[in-house]
């Protein structure tokens, strides 16, 4: 399944992951959630997208490509903002940001759609990456990785 590396674009992984939650809630039951659920699944969406958003940023302010399909022209190493504390902060953005979703929905069985997104993404997008990015980077990357957690 080496076919799927760096194909889907992690934008359009996130979206396919919401509309089948939404579907699943949809069709066999459920509506939004009420009270504190709510409004835990909406802050938990805008963290989500804040820092997706901000780990964007800090690439783009870098001078380095945000391209999750084209890492192979990454030009710089990128360390600091969040990515001194976790070497994915889009990834794990869009992650919080699918258990909103889920808790938005008020079910625990939502909580399979973050699970899956982040098994595709790491399978697919990250383990690649980190590939190209040691390859590129040699030392630098393998020091910033024993330094730097993948998640959190």
């Amino acid at each position: 399944m080496g076919w799927l590396e760096l194909k889907i674009p992690p934008p359009a992984a996130l979206f396919v992951t919401a509309l089948i939650m939404w579907a699943v809630n949809r069709f066999i039951g459920g509506g939004l959630a009420f009270g504190i659920a709510l409004y835990v699944g909406i802050a938990l969406m805008v963290v989500g997208f804040g820092l997706a958003f901000r780990g964007l940023r800090t690439l783009v302010a870098n001078r380095t490509t945000p391209s999750p399909i084209q890492i192979d022209r990454a030009k710089k190493l990128v360390t600091e903002g969040l990515y001194s504390y976790t070497r994915n902060p889009m990834y794990l953005g869009m992650v919080i940001f699918l258990i909103g979703v889920a808790a938005l929905f008020g079910s625990v069985w939502q909580l399979i759609g973050p699970a899956a997104f982040s098994f595709y993404i790491t399978r697919f997008q990250i383990a690649p990456e980190e590939r190209m990015m040691a390859s590129k980077f040699g030392a630098d990357y393998k020091a910033y990785q024993q330094r730097v957690r993948r998640w959190i």
